[in-house]
Parts: structure tokens; C-alpha cells; sequence
């Protein structure tokens, strides 16, 4: 009976899941319908869209948006086509050759150069030039609305500004920047503003171009313009000038030894000060680091040198200096066992009287350091002043950058200096040209209005097109340059296959015939092909 009853209960819980099971099963048949009738349906439009081939062409949309995107992440061609060989087994599609991929970039470069722009008057411009070897310059001129600016908090990325203009010419003089403006505000619509360094032929042009618009407002770039009244503030400081010399001496001398991590950055060739600060930071943390008095990093251990135990004879007489006469250049590992070693030699009570200056000239570690930048100690004041004037440089750059360019600019950066109260003349003179410099910025403002403050972000696509440019074998202007376009705009799907069905190569050829002319490698190859 009792065998039967548990019979009964499993078959009664048999029964039960049954049901559920039954039940459930339903529901995901039920759920998979309603799935299969949207979603997938989606799923294989955008795969197949993926896999579709543009119309003359071999390789799928889906090829040829990986290769610009490899390219825009800084690989070279020919490593973006090692990289698709390697994938080869997911992507189910043999591998393109470079001179393919670099093709397909210049065509989509070339297709988002000739997007018509929207004509409006709140248009922001953006230009600078840049040049290499050769004879060819290249004025860019970025562009933002002033809608489109307050929105990103007067601080715009990459892929908020839009290249208005990219132009390769011999001429780099400012009657040709100024035509360069003239032609391109008839298609955008007169600007509001235009930001720039004062480079002479850029200057010159904006100036040109502002002579027939009066109502242009040019802006000179802050970071360029803090750059150079700090070059007015210690290009002639002696101190300055031995300290950079100091630097200088010390790399190549430790640069093959423990001390190499330590060693200071090098120096740039061009805009010095615009980088001043690598120098000044690391005076600073060098000082920071040599008073912790923590060299373990460079040599652990301690031990007796000659003019140690010199001192030591002179303190506690002959019997202190025989007691350890054999125990001088050995290195012990820490603090206490060579502390040890000299209670058990000269007694407790005179390691006790022992200065603490004797302690220092015992660290293996602190001595290493000082062979190497004990001449740094000699500068820690002007380090610390160097520092005042850095930071606050920065504070005011940052203040611009973040929140615009406006009436009220230069009251709250006066108010903040005089928060300070610092009584170091040439941190006063410098903020006394950073108040004059906003004065005269300010004045051509209208009344409520932010503007932009920094060129940076054109520094930072010029940038990015030097990282391609250094990859080629000559550093000349050429067709590299289309690399601009692609890092402001990214690469759009939709875009990429129009592009690719309505820009021959044929057109990029045209384009490069036209601005850059023919490469110094056909040059050369010409040139040597006899």
C-alpha cells in the first residue's frame, strides 16, 4: 500500500509537469511567431545591407567600412590589410591590397569635401595652415554654428565641426587666405566669428577679409596667445635659460643607466612653450620625490664609505674608526642591519649620538640620485615659482575653453587673480597682459555672447593628420591630407555607399592633380629613372 501510494504521487507529478511543460512550450512557440515577424525580418535587411556590394565594385559595403575605420584608428595599409587577412575566416571574404583600401579612403574623403554646406550667418570658422617638406601649403578651415557651439559647451570634438575648406596651394600668402574666405562665405553664409593663431599670412588674410566684413569678429587663439607671454617672461630669465641647459646635459648621460627613469622629457623643437609645462612638472615631482628620501627604486642598501668613516674618527676618535675599517664599502640591505653592525662595532650609545646627515650619506640610493640630479636642488625656488605662473596660465586657459568668451570673461578672471594675492612680479605681469588681451578680445563681442575662445581643436585634427603624414616615405603635403575629412566626420554606412557608387577614382585624381600636383616620390623616381 504504501509502494502504491508513492506510485500514485509520481504519476500525479508527472501529470503536473507534463502541463507546465506543455503550457510553456506553447508560450515560446507563441513568442517566436511574433519574434520571426519583426525582428528578423530587420535583422537580415541590415546584414544583407552589410553584405551588399556597391555597384561596380568586388568587396561588400561591410569591407569597405572596416578598412576606413582601421585606417581612422592609425593602422597603416598595409597592416589594415594584415589585419582583414587575419579575419578573413569571420569576415567570409578574401582580403583587399592597399592600394585598394587607400583608394576607397580618398573616394569617401573626396565625397564628404563636396557635401553642400548650409548657408547661415551664425557660422564660426576655425583656420589654420600647415606645411612640411615641400612647396605646398594647406589652409583648413573648420566650421561650427553657434547653435551647435552652446550645445556642446563651447568646447566642440572632432565630430562636432565640419571641414569647410581643404586647400593645397603654393600660395600661402594672406591675399590668398582672404580670397579662400571670400569664396567659401559665399556658399556658408557670411561667418560671425573666426578663430585663429596669429600666424602672419593667416593674420594677414582674416585682417583682409574683415577690412570688406566689419562685422566679423576675430578671435586670437588663447593658448597661443598665453604661449607667448610666456615666452616674453622667461626667454629672459638666465635662471630659466640654465635650468633647460641643465636638462638638456643630463639625458644623454643617464639615459643608458638605473637612473633613466628618472631623466627629464626632452625639449621640443617647435612651439616650446605651448609645452612648457613638461619641464616645470617634472622639476617638481623630482624635488617631491627627493624629499620622501624613498630611493629604493634606484639601489636598496646601506654601507660605509671614506668620508664616512672619516667622520666617524673625528667624532669618536681612532678606536671607533679601527672598529670599522673593515666593514667600509660593504652593503648591507636595509637600515637596521647595517644599524646593527655599527652598535655591535662602536656601542649603542654612540650609533645613538651619530647625526642624521650620516644616515642620509648611507642610503646607496640617495647617493645615486644626487650623482645625478643634485644640481636640481639649486633651482627649487624658481621651480616653485615657475609652477605658480603655470598654474595659473592653465586656470585661465581653462576657464576660456570650457565657458566661452564673453563680456564677463575678463571680471571673473581678474577676481580670481586677485583671490591669489600673490606679490611675484612676474605672475603680475602676467596677469596684466592676460586682462589687457581679454579687454581688446572683448570689445568687438556684442553684448549676451559667447564665443569661441581656442583653436585647439584644429591643433588636434592637424594632429592626427601628422600621424598619417609620418607614415609615408617623404613628409610632404599630398594625398595623405584627405585623412582630414574622414577624422572630423567619422565614416556613415549610408553615406559610405553612396560615396562609393557616385566618386570614381578617377575624380580623386583630378582632385590631387589639381591642389597637390605630383607627389615628391614620382618626382623622385623621374628624376632617378635613368
Amino acid at each position: 500500500m504504501a509502494r502504491n501510494k508513492r506510485i500514485r504521487a509520481l504519476e500525479i507529478n508527472i501529470r503536473d509537469l507534463k502541463k507546465s511543460r506543455d503550457h510553456w512550450k506553447s508560450r515560446a512557440l507563441e513568442r517566436e511567431n511574433e519574434d520571426s515577424k519583426e525582428s528578423p525580418k530587420k535583422e537580415i535587411a541590415e546584414d544583407d545591407d552589410e553584405r551588399s556590394v556597391p555597384y561596380n565594385h568586388q568587396f561588400s559595403l561591410r569591407m569597405i567600412h572596416l578598412s576606413i575605420e582601421l585606417q581612422l584608428a592609425y593602422i597603416s595599409l598595409r597592416g589594415t590589410c594584415r589585419v582583414l587577412e587575419l579575419f578573413e575566416w569571420a569576415l567570409m571574404e578574401k582580403q583587399p591590397t592597399f592600394p585598394t583600401v587607400q583608394d576607397w579612403a580618398c573616394r569617401y574623403a573626396l565625397y564628404l569635401l563636396n557635401q553642400p554646406v548650409e548657408y547661415r550667418t551664425d557660422w564660426v570658422y576655425v583656420v589654420d595652415h600647415t606645411v612640411a617638406l615641400g612647396k605646398n601649403k594647406c589652409l583648413i578651415i573648420l566650421g561650427i554654428t553657434e547653435e551647435d557651439l552652446a550645445r556642446v559647451n563651447y568646447c566642440p570634438s572632432h565630430r562636432d565641426m565640419q571641414v569647410l575648406r581643404l586647400e593645397v596651394t603654393e600660395l600661402g600668402t594672406g591675399e590668398a587666405v582672404s580670397s579662400s574666405l571670400e569664396e567659401l562665405s559665399q556658399k556658408t553664409g557670411i561667418p560671425s566669428q573666426i578663430v585663429a593663431d596669429h600666424g602672419s599670412d593667416v593674420c594677414k588674410g582674416i585682417n583682409l577679409f574683415q577690412a570688406r566684413h566689419p562685422n566679423v569678429v576675430y578671435t586670437y587663439d588663447i593658448s597661443h596667445r598665453m604661449a607667448i607671454f610666456l615666452k616674453q617672461e622667461f626667454s629672459d630669465d638666465p635662471r630659466w635659460t640654465s635650468f633647460l641647459s641643465q636638462c638638456s646635459s643630463t639625458i644623454p648621460l643617464f639615459q643608458q643607466t638605473n637612473l633613466a627613469f628618472l631623466c627629464p622629457p626632452r625639449q621640443r623643437t617647435k612651439a616650446r612653450f605651448m609645452q612648457i609645462h613638461h619641464q616645470i612638472v617634472w622639476g617638481l615631482n623630482m624635488l617631491r620625490y627627493y624629499d620622501q628620501g624613498h630611493f629604493s627604486q634606484i639601489k636598496t642598501g646601506f654601507s660605509l664609505s671614506n668620508p664616512m668613516l672619516a667622520s666617524l674618527y673625528q667624532q669618536f676618535g681612532s678606536s671607533a674608526g679601527t672598529a670599522l675599517y673593515l666593514q667600509m664599502n660593504i652593503k648591507y640591505p636595509d637600515l637596521a642591519s647595517f644599524r646593527e653592525i655599527l652598535v655591535k662595532r662602536i656601542g649603542e650609545q654612540r650609533v645613538n649620538a651619530i647625526p642624521d646627515q650620516f644616515w642620509e650619506r648611507a642610503d646607496v640610493g640617495r647617493q645615486r640620485f644626487l650623482e645625478g640630479f643634485a644640481w636640481l636642488l639649486d633651482y627649487r625656488q624658481e621651480l616653485e615659482t615657475y609652477g605658480q605662473i603655470l598654474d595659473w596660465s592653465h586656470s585661465v586657459q581653462k576657464q576660456l575653453k570650457t565657458e566661452g568668451l564673453s563680456q564677463q570673461s575678463r571680471q571673473t578672471i581678474k577676481e580670481s587673480f586677485e583671490v591669489l594675492s600673490c606679490q611675484e612680479p612676474r605672475l603680475q605681469r602676467l596677469a596684466t597682459k592676460t586682462l589687457d588681451y581679454l579687454l581688446k578680445e572683448t570689445e568687438a563681442l556684442p553684448e549676451g555672447k559667447v564665443a569661441l575662445a581656442s583653436s585647439d581643436i584644429i591643433e588636434s585634427v592637424i594632429g592626427t593628420y601628422k600621424v598619417h603624414a609620418d607614415k609615408g616615405p617623404l613628409k610632404e603635403i599630398g594625398k595623405l591630407v584627405l585623412m582630414i575629412p574622414l577624422h572630423v566626420s567619422g565614416v556613415c554606412k549610408e553615406k559610405l555607399k553612396e560615396a562609393m557608387e557616385t566618386v570614381p577614382a578617377r575624380h580623386v585624381k583630378a582632385w590631387l592633380d589639381e591642389n597637390c600636383g605630383p607627389s615628391m616620390m614620382a618626382e623622385r623616381r623621374k628624376a632617378f629613372s635613368s
